[in-house]
């Protein structure tokens, strides 16, 4: 059974291939096709729409992977139903199990593959795609002047910031100028409480520092004491340039899981709402093994519907596929207003399909 087994897992990944270009290739035209007017409308060049759309390429590959392994599971196991060939090999006694083997143990593979092709590769390349958006397509490269109201920023080393106005002259991606006005600064300390607070009446960006006018320092040595000091001008504890201010942090879908960690564990300890985080955090261990639930899905679905089509099997798997990803979104929702606990809304899903995929595949003999 060795040479089936190498013939099973090279026609699989052979038409896995295939069907991943397919798809991404649709993809990427029907989102070139929504977007020609916003394109054409600032002149983009071609080659920077080329540029872009190779960038898109790891998103595509990533959304799409499981619905390629489902249509490789039904075109390989498919053929070899019309050709009669899965009949002759049972007839001759071997396990249905066993003709399944190779293409479950590519599924196991896949899900360590999904994981860290999303991590070191899809993320990168999607901050790459925004980077060309920005500033490739829609040109902001113009000196503009900013001005954001009631600005709240947090950083990861436990800061708070809010700014009631902030006003900053920039230009491309470098700022000229910046200045705070009625600003406030908390700092927290490991265990979530305050251990200084900042405010100012006016904060200027001058020689690579921050510099706070009318400060008044708050010190908070206990939970029933503190300290007052005041400053006319001070240097303020700002590490971060004015392009931080100007900006959210990135999206935590472009965070990688070790920076992911550390943004969740120290907005943990400055007791900030962490749900939405959590709920990624462990979305990144739950989503690759979408791939082996999917496979098993398919192959069960293969053997119990053979007689009535292949096709008609493709169709009802790409239909559990969606069903499949709506619930997912579902529970993502869930996890984030916490009716589900996070853990739980990324987890559900794929411990419901994979009972539904146990009893599916103890079917499967039974139909044989």
């Amino acid at each position: 059974m060795h040479i089936f087994d190498r013939y099973l897992a090279r026609e699989f990944l052979k038409f896995l291939i295939i069907s991943l270009f397919a798809l991404v290739l649709i993809y990427i035209l029907i989102d070139l096709v929504g977007d020609l007017d916003y394109y054409l409308s600032r002149h983009t060049p071609i080659l920077v729409i080329v540029k872009y759309y190779f960038f898109y390429i790891p998103s595509g590959i990533s959304l799409l992977f499981s619905s390629a392994v489902i249509c490789a599971c039904f075109l390989v196991y498919g053929r070899l139903i019309r050709e009669q060939t899965l009949l002759v090999l049972e007839s001759a006694g071997v396990s249905i199990y066993r003709l399944l083997t190779p293409v479950v143990i590519l599924g196991c593979v896949f899900v360590l593959g999904q994981f860290i092709f999303y991590e070191f590769v899809t993320i990168p390349s999607n901050r790459i795609l925004n980077s060309i958006q920005k500033y490739e397509i829609e040109k902001q490269t113009q000196q503009i002047k900013s001005r954001r109201y009631n600005l709240f920023m947090r950083d990861l080393k436990r800061t708070l910031y809010y700014v009631k106005e902030y006003q900053a002259d920039i230009i491309g991606k470098k700022v000229l100028n910046a200045n705070m006005k009625d600003f406030i600064i908390i700092n927290f300390a490991e265990d979530g409480t305050i251990k200084t607070r900042l405010d100012g009446a006016l904060a200027r960006y001058t020689n690579k520092q921050w510099y706070g006018e009318k400060v008044i320092k708050r010190i908070f040595l206990s939970s029933a004491k503190e300290k007052f000091e005041y400053y006319p001008e001070m240097i303020l504890p700002i590490t971060h340039n004015p392009e931080f201010f100007l900006e959210e942090l990135k999206n935590i879908e472009e965070l990688q899981l070790w920076e992911l960690f550390k943004y969740l564990r120290e907005l943990k300890k400055a007791g900030f709402n962490s749900a939405k985080t959590e709920l990624e955090f462990h979305f990144r261990f739950a989503n690759p093994v979408t791939v082996f639930i999917i496979v098993i899905l398919s192959l069960s679905l293969i053997m119990l519907v053979r007689k009535g089509g292949v096709m008609f099997g493709l169709a009802l798997g790409l239909f559990f596929a969606f069903v499949y990803w709506g619930l997912i979104q579902i529970c993502k929702a869930y996890g984030q207003i916490l009716i589900l606990k996070p853990p739980m809304a990324a987890w559900l899903v794929n411990i419901i399909f994979i009972v539904c995929d146990f009893i599916l595949f103890l079917k499967v003999k039974k139909s044989v």
